[in-house]
């Protein structure tokens, strides 16, 4: 619950700016549209813009959680955990991780919300009862059908993106509480109805840290990652602690 709880709070705080992102893009599209009859959006939504984007939700959320997991264990260790000398190496590190996720998605990420700009366009361009609109009621319209667009595009790039960021950001405080060698991660899953069934299944699964779950038949290292069946409005969580057996 817990977990939880700080994923809604890191979702809220990145949905705000990735929404303003996308409205201030989509903004720039529909005037270049009702001013100039543009259709050609090439120079919006640039690939190094998102991939700051990326790499800022990865460090902001990653340092949440890896602040979040040093507090939640100070009780279990004989001696409290100071965050704040290993934060610059979680910057780094969150950096690094979030700016490779971005070389993954931005180009599919820009072409959709281009190609969405497009596609509308070019349909009310051949629309003779639009293109009579004077250029205010043109902008109001489109303004209004792409405020939608905004939110559903920033609400699909966080969701996805929240899970992975806050499960890594765990992990790598875990690391550096607990000796890697010996950490054991837990399969946590939300289980409030909506869940997967071989994501409940996987609830409890504990293997050592070095190695990788196995959920709907797919090894993952952590919940968030592998392929869309898994990580999809997944908000699953891996706990980690020492392995008390050894």
């Amino acid at each position: 619950r817990a977990f939880e709880n700080e994923l809604d709070k890191a979702e809220r705080r990145q949905l705000s700016k990735v929404k303003r992102y996308y409205k201030t893009e989509y903004k720039k599209g529909v005037e270049s549209f009702v001013s100039e009859s543009q259709t050609n959006f090439q120079l919006l939504f640039y690939e190094s813009d998102l991939s700051k984007i990326y790499r800022d939700l990865y460090v902001d959320i990653g340092l949440q959680f890896a602040k979040w997991y040093a507090r939640s264990f100070d009780k279990y260790t004989t001696k409290a955990v100071e965050s704040g000398p290993f934060v610059d190496q979680w910057i780094n590190s969150f950096g690094a991780y979030g700016s490779a996720v971005a070389a993954q998605r931005v180009v599919l990420v820009s072409g959709t919300a281009k190609d969405t700009l497009i596609k509308i366009t070019q349909r009310l361009f051949s629309d003779p009862e639009f293109m009579g609109l004077g250029y205010d009621q043109k902008a109001r319209i489109l303004k209004k059908q792409f405020k939608r667009y905004s939110k559903y595009q920033a609400q699909r790039l966080v969701r996805t993106e929240t899970t992975r960021a806050a499960n890594y950001g765990v992990e790598q405080s875990a690391l550096t509480v607990f000796p890697g060698e010996n950490l054991i991660k837990e399969w946590s899953t939300s289980l409030d109805g909506r869940e997967r069934d071989w994501h409940a299944q996987a609830n409890g699964q504990k293997v050592k840290n070095q190695d990788s779950f196995i959920v709907g038949g797919e090894a993952i290292m952590r919940p968030g990652e592998g392929s869309a069946l898994n990580v999809v409005n997944c908000r699953c969580s891996a706990i980690y602690y020492p392995d008390q057996t050894n």
